[in-house]
C-alpha cells in the first residue's frame, strides 16, 4: 500500500506540510523526490513483493513515477514486453510508460493512481483506474498544480467548503466528479487522467475501453477477474462469507484455482 502527494514546482517547507496527512498512516519507507519543475512525497507499507526493490518514486531516465494499487495483469505486460516476471510493479509501469507513452494505461489491468513527470516532455501525467477504486486528488493555485492520494493533504486554512457540492450530495445521493465537499479542491474522475504542462495547460482525457473490457460472458470474465487478483506471492487468503451467491462464487473460482493456503 502506497500514498504520494507532490506539486509542480520546488517548495520544501510547503512538500513537508502536505506529507503530514500520509505520515498518519502506518509506513515502512518514505521518500522525497524534489527539483524546480516536480517534487513529490511517497510514503509504502510493504504487502507484496517483499523480496524486491519496490522504492517509490521510481526515477529512470525519462520519466519520475509513484504508484499505489496493484497490477492484476502484470504477468501478460512482462509478456508484452519481453522482460522478466519477477520485475516490480512500479519498474514495469516505468518499462511499460517508456514503451508505449501515455497510452500504456490502455494495457493496465488494475485499481490504481498513477502520478508521471515525463522528464522528456516537461509535463505531469495523473491517472486513475477505471472504477475509481484509488482516489487521486489535485488543485492548482496560480496555475501550479498539487496533487495528492489523500484530500487532507491539499486542505489549508484557507480552504472553504463546497455547499453546492454538500446541496446536490444530499439530494441526488451521488458523487459528481471532479468536484469535492471543499472549494478548489477536486478529484480525478473515475477511469480519467489528466496532463500538466508549461505551467498553464491542464487537460482531461478518458482512458479508453477495449473489446475485453466489455465482454458479455459474465461467468468467464468473473473467473478470469478472480485469477488475475490471486496473489503471486502464495500469501494466506481469507474469505468472509456473506450468505449470498457473490461470495461463494469468489470462494468457488478461489478453490478451483489456488494452490496456496
Amino acid at each position: 500500500m502506497c500514498w504520494f502527494a507532490g506539486m509542480s514546482y520546488h517548495d520544501s517547507q510547503k512538500l513537508s506540510h502536505i506529507s503530514r496527512a500520509v505520515k498518519q498512516r502506518a509506513i515502512d519507507t518514505e521518500y522525497f523526490f524534489e527539483s524546480p519543475d516536480f517534487s513529490i512525497y511517497h510514503a509504502h507499507l510493504k504487502i507484496s513483493d517483499l523480496d524486491l526493490d519496490t522504492s517509490q518514486p521510481y526515477v529512470s531516465d525519462a520519466s519520475i513515477i509513484s504508484f499505489t494499487g496493484e497490477i492484476y495483469n502484470k504477468i501478460y505486460l512482462c509478456d508484452l514486453l519481453k522482460i522478466n516476471k519477477d520485475i516490480s510493479e512500479i519498474k514495469l509501469l516505468s518499462a511499460l510508460y517508456e514503451a508505449y507513452g501515455k497510452t500504456f494505461i490502455q494495457y493496465i489491468n488494475g485499481e490504481f493512481a498513477i502520478a508521471i513527470y515525463d522528464t522528456i516532455q516537461d509535463c505531469i501525467l495523473l491517472f486513475r483506474d477505471r472504477y475509481g477504486t484509488k482516489p487521486l486528488y489535485y488543485s492548482t493555485i496560480n496555475w501550479e498544480l498539487l496533487f495528492s492520494t489523500e484530500i487532507w493533504s491539499l486542505i489549508n486554512k484557507n480552504s472553504q467548503v463546497n455547499k453546492q457540492h454538500i446541496l446536490n450530495y444530499s439530494i441526488f445521493s451521488f458523487w459528481v466528479s471532479p468536484d469535492t465537499f471543499v472549494k478548489d479542491i477536486y478529484i480525478i474522475p473515475a477511469g480519467s487522467y489528466i496532463i500538466y504542462k508549461n505551467k498553464k495547460n491542464l487537460t482531461y482525457s478518458y482512458i479508453p475501453y477495449t473489446e475485453s473490457d466489455t465482454s458479455t460472458d459474465f461467468l468467464s470474465t468473473l473467473e478470469k477477474s478472480i485469477i488475475q487478483r490471486i496473489p503471486s506471492h502464495q500469501s494466506q487468503i481469507f474469505i468472509a462469507l456473506s450468505g449470498w451467491l457473490d461470495s461463494n462464487i469468489i470462494a468457488l473460482y478461489l478453490k478451483k484455482h489456488y494452490t496456496g493456503q
